[in-house]
């Protein structure tokens, strides 16, 4: 058995093998995924707070207006 190490992504669920190694790899393999989680990034929310979206002419409701049930 011979092991070959590479990274790539994962496309659709599949994962392509460099043309490097096409050749050794044929038939039957055994494949062990090795994955880095993703680091969660700032939600929208967040990114919303830190940078709001200028609105000309914006008034946010009062606590009254908020509350209202119409």
């Amino acid at each position: 058995m011979i092991a070959v190490e590479f990274e790539t992504q994962v496309t659709d669920g599949k994962i392509e093998i460099p043309p490097a190694h096409r050749d050794a790899l044929r038939g039957s393999v055994r494949v062990i995924v090795l994955s880095n989680p993703r680091q969660p990034g700032p939600s929208l929310i967040d990114e919303l707070l830190a940078n709001p979206l200028p609105i000309p002419n914006f008034q946010p409701l009062t606590r009254d207006e908020a509350h209202e049930r119409g």
